[in-house]
């Protein structure tokens, strides 16, 4: 078999393995508040009550993920303002791996990194993809759920839902 081939289906394999089919939504139920860990084995709390809040769980060896992750960067500083929270959860890492550190200081990740538990992974549906992004309501309420490679058009029109009209920004100013 000729290279060519053999490198398109592995880059196919990669990407049904990390954007298949997510498993049933958590739309309207209560997000679930879990403490887990850096990869420096900080403490870090998925969801912090009253801040909206933007889910990411990736993998830092995943094409999608890996694609997504300096428009998710973006993200996070363009609607800080309006006091959305952005929260990384690694899938499939463990402490002390360098896969994470070189995973944030490639993407330029500012936001904080959780590294998922059996646990969290459990409580969220038992992902079967990354990306996959939850959104948390200011009411501690899962409001948006999304898995795979998306377009940010639509991420960003649910935020834009979660987070209400933008405040940040002056009103124009009338014609002359």
């Amino acid at each position: 078999m000729p290279s060519t081939q053999k490198l398109a289906i592995a880059l196919l394999g990669t990407v049904l393995a990390c954007a298949s089919v997510q498993r049933p939504t958590l739309v309207g139920s209560t997000a679930p508040h879990l403490a887990l860990h850096s990869a420096e084995g900080q403490p870090v709390e998925l969801i912090e009550d009253g801040r909206p809040t933007l889910l990411v769980f990736f993998s830092s060896w995943c094409a999608p993920s890996r694609h997504e992750a300096p428009r998710l960067v973006e993200l996070a500083r363009r609607y800080s303002a309006r006091g959305l929270r952005v929260v990384g959860v690694a899938v499939g890492e463990v402490e002390g791996d360098d896969g994470v550190r070189q995973f944030v200081e490639q993407a330029h990740v500012e936001f904080p990194i959780a590294l998922a538990t059996p646990a969290a992974m459990r409580a969220y549906g038992e992902l079967s993809a990354t990306p996959a992004v939850f959104l948390v309501g200011r009411g501690g309420k899962v409001e948006g759920q999304l898995a795979g490679m998306r377009q940010m058009s639509q991420l960003e029109g649910m935020l834009a839902a979660l987070l209400g009209p933008d405040r940040t920004t002056s009103a124009a100013l009338p014609a002359r």
